[in-house]
């Protein structure tokens, strides 16, 4: 089996760790977990996926299709899109107007 690398993190540089990554074609599937370091592995045969993010507050899903050749380890940076409708977010006004 070939292997694919990946980090998965957004923008502002920090990790997303505990995502679920999805790798699938119509026949192969697997699903990883990234780590506390934005980090997840995958071994999958040779052939063409989708790989998609599950939702995690405040981050959009992503998808991607990506092409594992026999012999090859691919590495991949996943950086999805914020959502800031999804955030909590707190307005404190101090002073006069």
């Amino acid at each position: 089996m070939e292997s694919s690398k990946a980090r998965y993190w957004h923008r502002g540089g920090a990790v997303i760790p505990s995502a679920r990554v999805l790798i699938q074609n119509d026949a192969f599937k697997t699903e990883v977990t990234v780590d506390d370091k934005g980090r997840f592995e995958a071994n999958v045969p040779p052939g063409v996926y989708r790989l998609t993010t599950n939702k995690v507050r405040g981050f959009a899903i992503y998808k991607r299709k990506i092409r594992v050749r026999p012999g090859e380890t691919i590495s991949l940076d996943i950086v999805p899109k914020l959502v800031l409708a999804e955030l909590d977010c707190v307005l404190t006004v101090t002073g006069r107007p």
